[in-house]
């Protein structure tokens, strides 16, 4: 069992702490893989805190994968909570698409929703005392599936942070055009009886150096990143197929429709400095949510959990703010 007290985090630390203290913690915690059919294993890493006051269940982004969240899964549980984070299916430590392990694919996002059902059915009820609470912290992708499984699970969240989620995506050319761009490319594959292939202008995994990314302003957490999954071939993801985005806008638009039905307390933090996903899509969401707390992260890019200081822990106290209130 892991005894309870806050850490604090600073880039100033990192340095220190990240491959001494942070790599090591995620390294050394309850891990697994659950078979969740199809011939799929999602790898999870989970972790209990004395008299913790409740569950979070994390949900990384696309193409991430557990070790990135160690400095994050570190503060929840050092701050009283018990985490569960997975890789999902066709990123990380999950099982990858054979014809191609860089090729960010799914055949239905409905398989995402599937894994958090069976997940949430047999590794949270087996993994945790039934009387915690459990919250949702999701991440991009990992928030269009949260918000997904929101709506196919009304009850189960007592409350959810969803972090830059993935609402609508921006890209150079509208959502309708990429997405006969992208059956067009499917057709083709079905045609000729290829391997999922990468959408257009799609690749494999390629470093991006610091000036010009656009996911973090902190170039301490960006260069932690960009070392742990540069160096290692097992966690690098590249672009995604055509079949994925489509399902991507199908999911979206089913988030889109329901959000109206969701009366699980959330708080929303979006970033100003957005290039990732569509900003606007999330202020439509959250005026349709009944009961949604929208926080806008001044100067952050998308990935606000790994960005600079004073922007990180503004988003971290909206979030033990919110886990707090309804672990009570």
């Amino acid at each position: 069992m892991i005894e309870r007290s806050f850490a604090h985090s600073s880039e100033e630390d990192l340095v220190n702490n990240y491959p001494n203290v942070y790599l090591p913690f995620i390294a050394n915690i309850q891990n697994g893989n659950l078979d969740v059919g199809d011939n799929t294993q999602i790898h999870y890493r989970y972790a209990l805190p004395d008299d913790a006051k409740a569950v979070i269940l994390v949900m990384p982004g696309r193409s991430e994968s557990v070790v990135k969240y160690a400095e994050l899964c570190y503060q929840l549980v050092h701050s009283g909570y018990g985490i569960l984070i997975y890789d999902h299916r066709g990123q990380g430590m999950s099982t990858r698409p054979k014809s191609n392990s860089q090729i960010g694919h799914v055949d239905d996002f409905n398989d995402y929703l599937n894994d958090v059902e069976i997940i949430v059915e047999t590794l949270i009820a087996r993994l945790f005392p039934s009387q915690l609470p459990l919250h949702l912290l999701a991440h991009s992708m990992g928030g269009a599936i949260g918000a997904g499984a929101i709506i196919r699970m009304p009850t189960v969240f007592k409350s959810a942070v969803l972090c830059a989620p993935m609402l609508g995506i921006k890209a150079p050319i509208p959502a309708a055009l990429a997405s006969v761009i992208a059956k067009l490319g499917l057709l083709k594959e079905n045609l000729t009886g290829a391997s999922p292939s990468f959408f257009v202008g799609q690749s494999e995994f390629k470093p991006t150096d610091f000036g010009d990314n656009q996911l973090s302003s902190s170039k301490v957490r960006y260069g932690f990143f960009m070392k742990t999954h540069g160096e290692d071939v097992t966690l690098q993801l590249g672009g995604i197929s055509n079949k994925w985005l489509i399902e991507a806008l199908k999911l979206m638009q089913f988030v889109s429709d329901n959000a109206n039905k969701i009366d699980v307390p959330i708080t929303i933090l979006r970033a100003m400095e957005e290039q990732i996903v569509d900003n606007a899509a999330i202020q439509r969401f959250s005026g349709s949510a009944k009961s949604c707390n929208l926080i806008d992260i001044d100067g952050a890019r998308h990935e606000i959990l790994f960005e600079r200081d004073a922007m990180r822990d503004l988003a971290l106290d909206h979030i033990f703010h919110l886990f707090n209130e309804y672990s009570k």
